[in-house]
Order: C-alpha cells, then structure tokens, then sequence
C-alpha cells in the first residue's frame, strides 16, 4: 500500500497520499520486531520520506519527528545488537538536516559526537564508506564556522579513507571524489598548499568523466570543476586553467535548461569566469558576452534566491571592468547600486559577504577617482575595514583584503596628505606581503602598491631605505611570473623609477626593458587592434624613460634599441612580419604561405565592432565564436612561429631587433630620435659611424606639453571659419606658430644640424642632405620640418631647418628600414601634386614643381 500511495503522489502531487504513505511507513517501521533484519531500512526510509516532505511543507514537526522515533528505536534496541550502532547513526543524520536547516549548533556537535563513538574509522566496504563521508560532511560544516583546522584535516582524512575502498563503478563514487575535492579546495583556501588543489582538480575530472554525458549531477560536477580551476588560474596565473574553467561553465550552462533554479547561477559562474579572462588577456568580446549573460542572471534570479547576491556581486566586477574600459559613470552607479542590494544588513548576510563588502570599497575608490567625492573615499576605507574585520586570521583571502584597505588609505594619503593614512597603508601592504603566498598571483598587485607606498614616503622624507625597499619590491613583483603580464610590466616600471632614483642606472635600464618586454607580451596578436591600443595606453612615455636611464649608464646602442622597441610594438608585428616574410619565403615558401594565413586570420578586423558597442547584449553567439577563433589562430600562429625559429638562420624571426640591424636605417642620410623623459632629453643621432647623444636640457616633457599645447591651440584659431575669432585673433594665432617654430629651433634643431655640420643651404648645384626625424611623445604633433624663425633673422642667416635640409618624419626605424626594401617603381616615374586651394601660395608652389 505504501508504495502504492507514492506512486500516485509522484503522478498527481496529492499532499494527501504522501502524509497518508509517511503514516503508513512509521507504522511499519516502528511494529518491525528488533530481530527483523529489514527494520533499520525501514527508519532510514521514514528518516528521509519526513524530511522530504519537511522541504516541501516547511513544518518543523518533520524535522523533529525523525530524530525522536529514531531515538525511541535505538533504545528498545538490545545492547550489543549491531543495529543499534546502525539507528544511532541515522539519529546522527537526522540531526545533522536539522542542524542545516536551523543552524543549531547544538545539534551538529551531538551528530559529531555520535558519528566519532559510532562510525567505523577505517572502512572496509561502501555502506562503512558512507559512515566515514557523512562523518566527515559534519566536521567540514564545524569546520566552516569554528575555523578548527583539525577538523577540516580530519574531514578530508576520512573522505579519503571512504574514497579508497568505493569502486569507481559505485554510484556513490562521483559524489565522495567531488567531496573529497571539494575539502581540498577548502584546504588550499587556507594553507595555500598547491598540491591540494592540484589533487582538487584531478577528482572533480575524474568524477566529471565517471558521469554519463546526461547524468543529473554532471552540470554541477563541471562547476564545481570550474571553479577549482578558477581558482588555481588565480593563484598560478596559468591562462590554460582559466579557459578550460570557461569550456566547463560553458558544458553547465548548456546541460541546464531555460528556467531551472540553479541557470542564473550557472550564468553567473561563466560571466564571471570571461570578465577574469577580459582583464587577463585584454579581449573586450569576453566582457561583452560576460555582461549579456550576468544581465540575463540578474533578470531571471528571484528576489529571494539564495545565489542572487554573490550574482549581483559578480554583475558588479563585470560593471567596474566596463567602466574602466568606457569610463560610462552610469556603470560605476549600477555596480555600487547592487553591491549594496548584495550587502543589504536587513537580509540574511551571505558566506561571502566580506568578499561582496570589499568589492563596494573598491568601486567606491574608482568613483572617486572620477569624481573627487572625498565621501565616496571615506566610505570606500570603511567598507574596506569591515571586510578585513569579517576575515578570520588563516584565511585565504586575509592577504588581499590587506591590500585593498592598504590601496584604499595610500589614496587618501595622495588626496589629503594625511601622514597618518600613509603610516597605515604601508602597515596593511606589508602585512598582505607577508601573508601572501610567493607565486600568488596578486602578490604583484601587493608589491607594487607596496612600492608605490615607498615611493611616496621617499618623496616625503628622502630616505633611502625606502627606496631600496621599493627597488627590492618592485623587482620581485616584475619576476613574479604567476602575475598577469600589466601588473609585472607596472612593476618593472617601478624597479626602474627606484633605480633612478639611486642612480643606478644599469638596473634602472634593466628594469625598464624588462617592462617593455612585458608590455609587448601583453598585447599578443589574438587581440584585435582596439584592445591592443587600449592596453598600450596604460605604458604612455615608457620606451623613453627606458632610453633615458640606458643613456645615463652610457649604452647609447641599448638607448636605441628600448626606444624603438617602446615605441614600434603594434608597428612590429605588422612591419617586422612583412619584411621577415620576404626572406621565409624565399627559403621555405610553404611555411611563408602558413605564416601568413595565421597573420592574416589574427588581422582580421572583429565584425561585431561595427555593428555593436562593446556590452551590447546582441550576437552574443557570434560574438564568442569571433573570440574563439581569434585565440585559436593565436595558438596556431605560436605554432607555426615555433617552427619558423627552429629553422637555421631563422632564429630571431619576428624578435625585436638589435643595434646592428638598426644600423642600417641611416645609410641614406642620419636618423636622430628624439628622446623626452622627465629624467634627461637627448637627441640620439644615428649614421653609419654609430650613435652619438645630444643633451637637450630645456625640453622636458612639461615644456613639450606646454608649447604643443600652445601650437594646437593656435592651429585650431586660424582654421575656424566661424565668427568666434577675429582678424586680430588670428593674427595673434600666427605669431604664436612663429615663437612656437623659433622655439623648436633653439632648444633641439639648431643643436642637431651644427653637430651635423648642417649650418648652411647647400650651393645651386650641390645634393641636399637629408634627415630624418623621429620624435617621440607630444614633440610628434610639432612640425620639426619647419622649425627656424620665419623670416630669417637677417638676410645672410640661415636658421630654419628648411633651408638647411630636406625632412622626413619617421614612426620607428623599422618603419624606414621597412620602406626601402618595398619594391620600388616599375615604370617612368609621374609627379602627382595636389593644391590645397585656401593655402596661401600653395598654387604658385605647385606651378614651379610641374
């Protein structure tokens, strides 16, 4: 009858036949003699038919009920009956689920206290398996509260020990290997011990593959997967671990169906993953299908679903990358807004509500940073505060919430000059540094705020201790090669602003090319060429401080090189590909032809930028098939590349070039680069004979700034046609371009052509010499070609740079180099001349050139 009656309540969901099957179980159970070998099956039944109907009615009566029949059972037991041992163990789960569904601790330590007189402590078979997971399942919820080591030890422990004797054909197999990995990860999160979630990592693959493709358990297997490999990307840095984590999340979210519960939480899970990938590797189409996906999480997720605030939290990040992407204020207010909704106090706090309370204080930070609201500040240290104070000491996560409280202060310090703000941020980022394990990944993000830290008490006090603490910091934070690529090349930069600061400038140029070389890692060639320009405008000014410091240790040739390669990154690998294929092809044309498939698949312009902007929630699926298969041709590029540098002769294919080979650019005439760093600014003249330095002691970067600035603004009065500017204005606009040419000629071209031997205009029938220029920062927007005073100064003076040579400007000497072995013309040459009518003169110049 029994079995009848769930039958039907299966079929027609009559409440009525399951409470009458439940009666009609405690019945049987409870008149089964105590010899009846079936009768501890029989309470095990009702034990789990009660709380059935508990999750589905709430009424506490069957949360109670369990554990007092169970009670009543194990005393009208004989002493010494095995099946007393067995009924007491189930009292130990009954009051375990209570424990869960109260949180009554009280109960947890009376299940513990049964389980550690009762279960059997070395299984043998699969039924004492199960006494040893359920034993240990409670000591991990102790674990989770009391933060007693010895109690997570001894879970695992345990599991390891049920783990050992279940066949892997069991069916309770994936869910002890799942177990057992899941207190790994807790471990690591604790001791930081690599090896745990390396053992994490194989049991969830293990129990993933165990699986039927459509077993009910597989999604959350591969999350849970997932998630441990998230985890190791953060703590290794090794991008494989992250994109495989984003293939399981994609397997979960394609194995649970519209409108399940646990969807939203899947979506979420996968969002967050790609935005962790956007902010690795730079790739916008990840943001862009991480926020249609934690939008749709967010839409779907009820109000009072338990995984709606880690949802909003990670919706959260996935805003505050956008908007340092887009700088949209409208994102910064949104992820503030459900941060907030995430830490609200009038709801139940959630487990990782320190975590969402330290994300708050880091948006807050970056809305000051936009709009100066010293409350968004103050707010951002308390928020901060209170995370760190909800953080237990041993906890994986103490270390980074340091840092953020410790970023958070040193800002104030910078904004309010506040000693004491200084004091404490150091504090904090020393303690991070401390407690952070060496080959974390964000041990870097620590030092480098660490020095940061530094640099500004050495500004403040001149110690230089300070400084050597930061050199010794920054240093490691460059080699630390878990880290991601910016945060090292940031670093790298600090190593040489401390080395400067010492003078010493070998390690200062050490650090600096270091940085440089880190810089071009991480704008690879699966990033489309927004990304990459994006990327590179963190580093503005980069290779000519790197030039600087190498001039000052006197290696003009390494000068050259670090500015060339600082400046020629995204010209590189279109330039130097060009040029390098030409000798591939000669030698091993297919390969030449495999190259250039690869570039040419890399190249590609991204289809969705001229349709959508970067988060729009349309062609989500082209979207990730774009990005797919950017980062497959990346991989196949990288492959051929391989075999292209095994090749003899071909070695430094692609590499950046040396002082040698950049030698070359001068044979028609010298090249001068012209170098601008608040350390020193120098000309770099380039001829056949080497290199030799200029110092150029009055065109410091704030003198560019200001004259460019001066320049442009007359530019723009001379060019508007409106009526806002007046003959007088741009009359007063005209002798500013004069003072800004006369400018130019006395702090950088009149020194250049002398040391040339430049000093006048060739005779009638003699060859002009030619130079050519290559400015770097502002000096760029500077027409160094007509640099001079116009008119001359007298008449038998020769001042202005037109009059002495012919100009070309150049990107990079690679660029130079790149053009003359660009086949030349094939037939009678034909002038081609175009007359800009408004240009004064411009007619009569066009007559005598045809």
């Amino acid at each position: 009858m029994r079995t009848t009656l769930n039958v039907r309540f299966d079929r027609t969901q009559n409440t009525a036949d399951q409470d009458r099957a439940v009666d009609v179980l405690e019945e049987e159970a409870t008149s089964t003699p105590t010899t009846d070998p079936t009768r501890v099956q029989l309470f095990r039944t009702l034990r789990v038919a009660l709380h059935a109907r508990f999750e589905r009615t709430g009424d506490t009566a069957d949360l109670n009920r369990p554990i007092k029949v169970l009670e009543l059972a194990e005393r009208a037991t004989p002493t010494g009956d095995a099946h007393r041992r067995e009924l007491l163990l189930e009292v130990a789960s009954a009051l375990y689920f209570r424990y869960t569904q109260t949180g009554n601790s009280g109960d947890l330590g009376r299940a513990i206290k049964i389980h550690r007189r009762h279960a059997c402590p070395e299984p043998e078979d699969s039924d004492q398996a199960a006494e040893c997971s359920n034993f240990a399942i409670a000591l991990l919820s102790r674990f989770e509260s009391k933060r007693d080591p010895a109690d997570l030890d001894y879970a695992i422990e345990l599991l390891e020990l049920a783990q050992a004797v279940t066949p892997t054909h069991h069916p309770e197999w994936a869910k002890g290997a799942c177990n057992l990995a899941g207190a790994l990860v807790t471990r690591f999160e604790r001791t930081s011990n690599p090896e745990d979630l390396d053992r994490a990592v194989a049991l969830f693959e293990d129990a993933r593959d165990s699986l039927p493709s459509n077993h009910d358990a597989r999604p959350g297997v591969s999350t849970n997967l997932a998630a441990a490999l998230r985890t190791r990307f953060e703590h290794a840095g090794n991008p494989v671990d992250l994109d495989r984590a984003i293939k399981r999340q994609r397997e979960a979210l394609d194995s649970t169906p519209p409108g399940h519960s646990s969807r939203p939480g899947v979506m979420a899970n996968l969002g967050d993953d790609l935005q962790a990938r956007f902010e690795n590797a730079g790739d916008a189409s990840d943001l862009s299908e991480a926020m249609k996906l934690l939008d749709q999480a967010e839409e779907t997720c009820p109000d009072n679903h338990p995984d709606r605030p880690q949802i909003l939290a990670v919706l959260a990040i996935a805003l505050e990358s956008r908007f340092r992407r887009t700088k949209d204020a409208a994102d910064l207010d949104r992820a503030i807004e459900v941060l907030l909704q995430s830490t609200d106090p009038t709801r139940a706090r959630h487990a990782h509500w320190p975590r969402f309370m330290s994300n708050l204080g880091n948006v807050l930070l970056l809305r000051f940073e936009l709009s100066r609201d010293t409350d968004d500040l103050d707010d951002s240290i308390d928020r901060h505060t209170q995370a760190l104070d909800a953080t237990p000491d041993g906890d994986a996560d103490k270390p980074t919430r340091l840092a953020n409280l410790g970023a958070a202060l040193l800002r104030r310090f910078e904004s309010a000059d506040l000693d004491a703000d200084l004091i404490a941020a150091t504090d904090a980022l020393e303690r991070a540094k401390a407690t952070m394990p060496l080959a974390h990944r964000d041990r870097t993000r620590v030092l480098v705020n660490l020095a940061s830290a530094r640099w500004l008490a050495a500004e403040r006090t001149g110690n230089v201790a300070d400084v050597d603490r930061m050199l010794e910091e920054s240093r490691e934070a460059a080699r630390n090669t878990a880290a991601s690529l910016v945060h090292r090349a940031h670093a790298a930069r600090y190593w040489g602003l401390a080395a400067t600061f010492k003078q010493d400038w070998d390690q200062a140029a050490e650090g600096f090319g270091l940085a440089i070389e880190l810089v071009a890692l991480a704008v690879p060639w699966e990033l489309d060429r927004a990304d990459q320009e994006f990327r590179l405008s963190e580093f503005v000014g980069l290779g000519s401080e790197a030039a600087a410091a190498a001039i000052e240790a006197g290696d003009l040739a390494h000068a050259v090189e670090l500015f060339e390669q600082g400046r020629a990154i995204l010209f590189s690998q279109i330039l130097d590909s060009r040029s390098d294929i030409t000798e591939l092809r000669e030698a091993h044309e297919a390969l030449a032809d495999r190259f250039v498939h690869c570039g040419n698949n890399l190249n590609r312009p991204a289809p969705q930028q001229a349709t959508a902007p970067m988060g729009d929630t349309v062609g989500g699926a082209t979207s990730q098939h774009n990005a797919e298969s950017r980062r497959a041709a990346a991989a196949e590029f990288q492959t051929v590349l391989s075999e292209i540098r095994a090749l003899p002769g071909f070695e430094r294919f692609l590499a950046p070039r040396n002082i040698d080979d950049l030698l070359p650019a001068a044979d028609q005439g010298p090249v001068v680069l012209v170098n601008i760093a608040p350390l020193r600014s120098d000309a770099l003249v380039i001829t056949t004979g080497g290199v030799e330095s200029i110092p150029l002691p009055d065109l410091g970067p704030s003198q560019v700034a200001a004259q460019t600035t001066k320049f442009l603004v007359a530019i723009n009065v001379i060019e508007d046609e409106t009526p806002t500017y007046d003959a007088d204005d741009r009359l007063a606009a005209g002798f500013a371009i004069q003072e800004v040419l006369a400018w130019l000629a006395d702090n950088l071209t009149t020194a250049v052509l002398e040391h040339l031997g430049y000093t006048s205009t060739p005779p009638t029938d003699a060859p002009w010499p030619r130079v050519w220029w290559c400015p770097s920062g502002l000096l760029s927007l500077l027409p160094i070609h007509a640099a001079g005073r116009h008119p001359a100064p007298s008449n038998d003076a020769v001042d202005a740079v037109i009059d002495r040579v012919i100009s070309s400007n150049i990107p990079t000497l690679n660029a130079l180099l790149h053009a003359r072995v660009t086949p030349g013309i094939q037939h009678e040459p034909r002038l081609l001349v175009v007359v800009m009518p408004e240009l004064a003169g411009a007619a009569h110049e066009a007559t005598t050139l045809q």
